[in-house]
């Protein structure tokens, strides 16, 4: 009886040690193709953390890449190079690329995925010289210039994020037709069925029965713009005396600087008993089954994960129209959606929503389909698995 063909390789790189939205992504998807023996796997990380941890504890073997001081910098220090930074610099990306290769080649590496820009800039060339397909994963909502481009030209195929993302680099760079295909990302959340808690958050927070209650659930990256939040939650708070706005989310700046920014906007705003920072959860979930509607102000969003776990639970949105948001949350028909910092227009949408109970009863329907049809795990890792398939099948050297 012929032998079962090995199942190909796959090796997946991320620059970061944190798990935001886009690690989860990767997170789930992969824990999904590991739990099934779809691929054989390698994680590629350049240094610990809990990402790496959480890797690890699916039993996922992961291989540290070591890298430079200049190369591996995780700030602006890349931007403010001196003249005699740029031969050590060459040298240090000459050896990151020559130890990349190496293991490429040696584990028989059938496709590199890089999980953003920063990885896929770094491996390309590595990825060239072992003769390995390299997919890069295209998860930001603004364009990086020279940067796109090279990364474009270096990679064997792009995954995109969302339509829009796929059409603002076709229209910012003049490339009529991008490489690559669109894929959402995918959330595997197995409590959205369970019964709502709105009884139960509203005592945990203080807050009274009939209160109306808006979560937001972000990172205090800047990108995400509580100081807009601040703004709109003073019009809307003072328009409904029952409003009252739960923002979940970590903060990893240094000294918690941007979570001491935003409390302190709060406080001169005279909104502390209304709007809570609750700081990092691990029950967002909860949260979302206990509240009325998810507000996300974010300037930057390439696709949402708190968007897309709010359609899981049927809870609407009022969100800011950026990046692949309005593929999320059709407007009008599972949220609404509004001009990035426009603080007016968000309280306002806001308000609409937050006390019109049929018409958020109607949204609630539609975001769970709407979620079934477009964003499950099965869904997202059957479409990427297809991909990656077709391009290891073609496989030659670049």
């Amino acid at each position: 009886m012929p032998s079962k063909p090995e199942r190909p390789l796959i090796a997946f790189c991320d620059a970061y040690s944190v798990v935001y939205g886009a690690q989860r992504s990767l997170l789930q998807l992969y824990e999904r193709w590991h739990r099934e023996e779809r691929y054989r796997l390698l994680f590629l990380y350049l240094q610990p953390g809990h990402l790496v941890d959480e890797v690890t504890a699916l039993g996922i073997k992961a291989t540290q890449l070591p890298v430079g001081s200049l190369l591996g910098s995780y700030d602006k220090r890349l931007l403010r190079l001196r003249a005699w930074d740029y031969p050590k610099l060459a040298l240090e990306a000459f050896a990151y690329s020559r130890n990349l290769r190496r293991i490429l080649t040696a584990q028989g590496v059938a496709l590199l995925h890089c999980n953003n820009d920063r990885t896929g800039l770094m491996n390309f060339a590595a990825a060239r010289w072992a003769g390995c397909p390299v997919v890069n994963h295209v998860r930001r909502d603004r364009s990086f210039g020279w940067r796109d481009r090279v990364i474009h030209a270096g990679a064997s195929q792009m995954i995109w994020v969302s339509r829009r993302v796929r059409d603002d680099f076709s229209r910012n760079h003049g490339i009529e037709r991008p490489k690559g295909r669109v894929i959402y990302n995918g959330r595997e959340l197995p409590d959205r069925n369970e019964p709502a808690t709105n009884a139960e958050i509203r005592r945990e927070f203080g807050l009274p029965p009939d209160a109306r209650v808006a979560l937001v659930a972000a990172s205090y990256d800047v990108r995400k713009d509580h100081e807009t939040l601040v703004r709109a939650a003073g019009i809307a708070c003072q328009a409904d005396t029952r409003l009252f706005i739960l923002v979940a989310g970590a903060d990893l700046t240094p000294g918690q600087e941007r979570w001491r920014k935003i409390e302190g906007l709060i406080a001169e705003a005279g909104l502390s008993r209304r709007v809570l920072l609750l700081g990092q959860r691990d029950d967002v979930g909860r949260l979302m089954r206990g509240s009325d509607i998810l507000i996300n102000p974010a300037r930057e969003e390439a696709l949402g994960g708190a968007l897309i776990e709010a359609m899981a639970y049927g809870l609407p949105c009022v969100a800011t129209d950026t990046g692949g948001t309005a593929e999320i949350v059709p407007p009008d028909r599972c949220g609404y959606l509004v001009p990035r910092q426009d603080a007016d227009q968000l309280a306002q949408r806001a308000i609409d929503l937050v006390s019109d109970e049929a018409t958020r009863q109607r949204f609630s329907q539609n975001a769970r389909e709407h979620f079934d049809a477009h964003f499950t795990v099965d869904r997202c890792a059957e479409a990427t698995a297809e991909f990656f398939d077709d391009i290891i099948a073609r496989r030659r050297p670049i």
